[in-house]
């Protein structure tokens, strides 16, 4: 039996088989076709050697005749099932190494943030009490200028609850201006100049309103109106639709605006 390159056939001392020493292209033969090797007569390698029981030579032949043309291209597919492999676990183990550097690199960032986070919270907070205390009711008023007063031994916690409060304050301010009025005070305020009038009566009213509408004294915005009046008094411009808002809000507190800015306004 010459094929895959065996020869110097012996008799098995065991059994009635023949064995001879097993080379490469056997191996191979066996791992791609096991199976009908060992319908005809073969097992695999056994210490080193291929054992073949005769039986019907001329079968084992012919099959091991076949397996030997096809083997040209089972080791064509199985270097392309390689090559693939390669390319897959390349990929794998490339996306695993980003995965880890993001992980990494996030937990730098968290460790950062952590680190920086007194700092920033000291300085939005010395900026909240400086520039937009109106976002907060007046008990949080008084204890934000207590907390910036505190410097670096601020309660850093409490702080942060105040400024996220004053930014979902802002949020839902700007989202309440923006909102479509009638369409008829929109297409007014379409005139630079009535917007003008809106801010500067906004900025006047917001003067007066020390309190943030804590008191009931008259003076300045009223508990439903403060929030979007601070909101508008501080913007650089008011758009038609901002405008539309101010100019109602206004509205209700037209007696509080000099007669010369009413007239303005066409209150």
């Amino acid at each position: 039996m010459g094929c895959f390159g065996l020869t110097e056939w012996t008799r098995s001392r065991f059994n009635d088989a023949v064995e001879a020493k097993a080379t490469r292209a056997f191996e191979e033969a066996w791992g791609a076709y096991k199976g009908l090797l060992a319908s005809v007569g073969f097992e695999g390698r056994w210490h080193g050697l291929a054992v073949y029981h005769p039986g019907d030579d001329d079968l084992a032949a012919l099959a091991c005749a076949e397996i030997e043309a096809a083997m040209p291209a089972w080791r064509a597919a199985q270097a392309r099932k390689k090559a693939e492999d390669k390319i897959y676990y390349d990929k794998m183990f490339a996306e695993m190494r980003e995965r880890e550097r993001l992980k990494v690199l996030r937990e730098a960032e968290k460790a950062k943030a952590l680190a920086e986070r007194p700092a920033r919270v000291r300085a939005e907070l010395t900026a909240l009490v400086e520039g937009r205390l109106w976002l907060l009711q007046p008990a949080d008023q008084r204890l934000a200028i207590e907390l910036a007063a505190a410097g670096d031994r601020m309660n850093v916690d409490a702080a942060d609850r105040l400024v996220k409060q004053a930014a979902k304050t802002l949020a839902r301010a700007a989202e309440r201006t923006a909102k479509p009025e009638k369409p008829e005070a929109v297409a007014r305020c379409a005139d630079v100049k009535l917007r003008e009038a809106v801010r500067e009566g906004c900025r006047w009213m917001s003067t007066l309103d020390a309190d943030r509408a804590h008191d009931a004294n008259g003076e300045g915005w009223g508990k439903v109106t403060t929030i979007s009046g601070h909101y508008l008094a501080e913007q650089s411009s008011l758009s038609p639709e901002q405008a539309a808002y101010g100019l109602r809000i206004l509205h209700t507190h037209r007696g509080q605006l000099p007669p010369q800015l009413r007239g303005r306004l066409g209150l």
